[in-house]
C-alpha cells in the first residue's frame, strides 16, 4: 500500500480514537482552506477537527462535506480497497457527515468501482472471483438501509453471474416489512422471477 496512504489512515485512526478534552484551535477557517487550494486534504481534516464543536458554523460544515469528498478521492486513486475503512473513520470523528448523501453516495461509488475492478481482474479464477462477490454482499450487510447501494450491487452481482450472492442480498431484503417497495425495480423483478424462497412481488 503507498506510504503516504498508510500514514494517512494511521492519523486519521489516532484522531478518532483519541479522547481530548480540549483542543487548542491553531489554525483560522480562511487558514484550513488555503491547504485545501494545496491539495492538502489529510492536514485539512485534521485542522478541521481541532475547531471546538460550539464554532463548527455552516461555513465550517461545508467544508467539512468538501474537504471529506476530496480526501475519499484522494484515497479511492491511492487504493479503492482502503476506502470504506477512511470512510468510516470520518464519520466517526465527524458524526455529522452520517446525514451527508454527497459523502454517503461518494463512498459507495468508489466502492462499487472497486469491486468492479476485483471481477475484471479476477474473472478466470472462480475461487478468486467468488471472494469479490462475497465481499461486496458483506459490504451491502454492513449497510442495509442504503438502497440505491443494494440494487447497484445486485447489478454488478447479475452482470458478474454471481446470482447466488445477489439473492444473499434481495432476499433479506425483501423480507423486511418495506420490503415491496423494492419491487418498483425491474432488477428486483427478473431477479426473484425464479426463485421460490423469495418474497413474491405482486
Amino acid at each position: 500500500m503507498n506510504r503516504f496512504l498508510v500514514y494517512t489512515l494511521g492519523i486519521l485512526a489516532m484522531w478518532a480514537s483519541a479522547a481530548v478534552a480540549v483542543r487548542q484551535v491553531t489554525h483560522s477557517l480562511d487558514d484550513i482552506e488555503l491547504l485545501g487550494k494545496q491539495g492538502k486534504w489529510g492536514e485539512v481534516i485534521s485542522y478541521l477537527n481541532e475547531v471546538p464543536s460550539m464554532d463548527r458554523s455552516s461555513r465550517w460544515q461545508a467544508y467539512l462535506e468538501e474537504a471529506a469528498l476530496q480526501y475519499l478521492k484522494e484515497v479511492a486513486q491511492q487504493d479503492k480497497q482502503q476506502v470504506e475503512t477512511a470512510a468510516s473513520t470520518l464519520r466517526l470523528q465527524f458524526p455529522s457527515l452520517e446525514r451527508s448523501s454527497a459523502f454517503q453516495g461518494a463512498r459507495d461509488e468508489y466502492m462499487l468501482e472497486g469491486f468492479a475492478v476485483c471481477f475484471r481482474t479476477k474473472t478466470s479464477i472462480k475461487t478468486q472471483k467468488t471472494s469479490c462477490a462475497n465481499s461486496l454482499v458483506a459490504f451491502v450487510n454492513r449497510n442495509p438501509t442504503d438502497e440505491t447501494l443494494l440494487l447497484s450491487a445486485v447489478e454488478l452481482l447479475q452482470s458478474n453471474s454471481a446470482f447466488k450472492e445477489a439473492l444473499e442480498i434481495l432476499i433479506p431484503a425483501l423480507q423486511e416489512p418495506d420490503g415491496s417497495r423494492l419491487c418498483t425495480s425491474p432488477l428486483v423483478r427478473r431477479s426473484i422471477a425464479a426463485t421460490p424462497e423469495a418474497k413474491r412481488c405482486p
